[in-house]
């Protein structure tokens, strides 16, 4: 069976499987504190996340004409509503 991992980890294994992918190139990463913009330069396999995977997984499983009830019932989403907002 499947081991169950926890998110950071799961987070740490993802970046890596990047960066031995090779996807190295440099992206401006924005975020928020409080009312101040702060601007960071970054290696894209560092921006990678769980949510990244998912949402790359959901929109190549649409693209490819998987049926979006069969991947609601994959990802456990349950709501319609809820799968759209991962299509990008």
């Amino acid at each position: 069976g499947f081991t169950s991992i926890s998110n950071s980890r799961f987070n740490e294994l993802i970046k890596e499987v990047a960066k031995r992918a090779e996807l190295d190139e440099e992206v401006l990463q924005i975020r928020y504190s409080g009312s101040r913009r702060i601007e960071e330069k970054r290696k894209k396999y560092e921006c990678i996340k769980s949510h990244s995977a998912r949402r790359t997984f959901i929109t190549l499983s649409l693209e490819k004409g998987m049926r979006a009830e069969v991947l609601m019932q994959i990802t456990g989403i349950r709501n319609f509503k809820t799968l759209q907002r991962y299509i990008k």
